[in-house]
């Protein structure tokens, strides 16, 4: 059995940055301070790295962060659930993405699908709803994997998803049987202390050749050629 791990933004949509919005105005609500600042990229991040990561760029402590962090959390969750229901931004979902996990999770006796994201659980949840893709990662009705929620390094969110695999199916998975699919160099570099199988694609911010830089085992353009990426994923 495979366990494979989806990053969400630039992977399987976009929100038209509905994120990067909703984010800045919590900051703004919970701190005061302007948001992110423009040349902030968000693609790999963790929510909980870019709060951190923002909030020291202002000038604040690590223990002032921390007192109002889940506050700001909540808040931005709210942000996110009104700006993506507002019209004002686009959802985009990526190309071949449905025929993937449609096909992946007929596969239920060789794969368990589950996210890696630097989302929070429920931002995580608003942006699937969106394009009703929460149903493919669903396990006794709880979203599974590892969340941005769960801790601010990425790393750990590796650590996290295979604690909770073996929870579920009682399999310890290792080496290649764990894959992870996503857009950023983050998500090739996540499991790399775990030896995992990563498969890159071009749908957000790298290019191909940015991304090859990284060592992924596979990189993809798009996920358009259903038949080629399964078969990549599981041999």
């Amino acid at each position: 059995m495979k366990l494979v791990l989806f990053d969400i933004d630039g992977t399987l949509l976009y929100c038209d940055g509905a994120g990067r919005k909703s984010m800045s105005e919590a900051i703004n609500t919970v701190f005061g301070f302007e948001g992110i600042p423009q040349n902030y990229s968000l693609a790999g991040a963790t929510d909980r790295q870019i709060i951190k990561d923002v909030l020291q760029y202002y000038g604040l402590k690590e223990e002032e962060i921390d007192s109002k962090i889940d506050l700001l959390l909540s808040n931005y969750v709210e942000n996110l659930r009104k700006n993506t229901s507002n019209g004002l931004h686009r959802k985009i979902l990526l190309k071949g993405v449905v025929p993937l996990l449609e096909q992946l999770r007929s596969l239920k006796n060789d794969v368990l699908l589950g996210l890696l994201t630097g989302n929070l659980k429920e931002s995580a949840k608003v942006k699937l709803n969106l394009s009703d893709l929460e149903k493919y990662f669903l396990y006794d009705k709880e979203l599974f994997g590892g969340f941005g929620s769960d801790h601010h390094s990425r790393s750990k969110l590796v650590d996290i998803s295979l604690l909770r695999a073996f929870n579920l199916t009682g399999k310890i998975f290792i080496g290649k049987d764990i894959v992870i699919i996503g857009d950023t160099k983050n998500d090739i570099l996540c499991g790399k202390h775990r030896g995992v199988k990563s498969i890159a694609v071009a749908t957000g911010e790298y290019s191909i050749e940015e991304l090859l830089k990284y060592q992924p085992d596979h990189v993809f353009e798009d996920f358009s050629d259903t038949n080629k990426v399964i078969n990549t994923i599981l041999y």
